[in-house]
């Protein structure tokens, strides 16, 4: 399937289409249902920079270079403080151990929070998707 045939009015989202090499390994973990979940700084959505999920709604991922690669649907969506996500989360994230993913995380979000010049608390809500 070619990005022109998705039905018009089709959801789709990306992980990581600055980093092909991370966007193409979290794209394999989905694959292999080893990634069950994902996140993203709430700011996000409140800025209109990406779509808020939606339980039940089904959304295409596209890789780095934008190119339809799998459906998902969200089953459940929840929102917290970066410092309160569930070691069960991080983890169906399919990322490694909980301290890699906490790491990884604060390093994204912090560059993710610096681009929109807003400052990094640990209260910083993200929304919670798993699929």
């Amino acid at each position: 399937m070619k990005r022109e045939d998705l039905p018009e009015g089709m959801v789709t989202f990306q992980f990581m289409p600055d980093q092909p090499e991370i966007d193409e390994f979290l794209i394999r973990q989905v694959i292999k249902g080893e990634k069950t979940a994902t996140c993203m700084p709430a700011v996000h959505v409140e800025q209109g920079l990406e779509q808020e999920p939606v339980v039940g709604r089904q959304d295409v991922a596209l890789d780095h270079r934008g190119q339809p690669v799998f459906k998902i649907e969200t089953v459940s969506l929840f929102r917290c403080a970066f410092k309160d996500v569930p070691e069960e989360f991080a983890l169906a994230e399919g990322e490694g151990p909980y301290e890699q993913w906490e790491q990884n995380h604060r390093e994204l979000l912090v560059a993710w929070l610096q681009e929109l010049d807003t400052p990094l608390i640990l209260r910083n809500d993200i929304m919670l998707q798993a699929g």
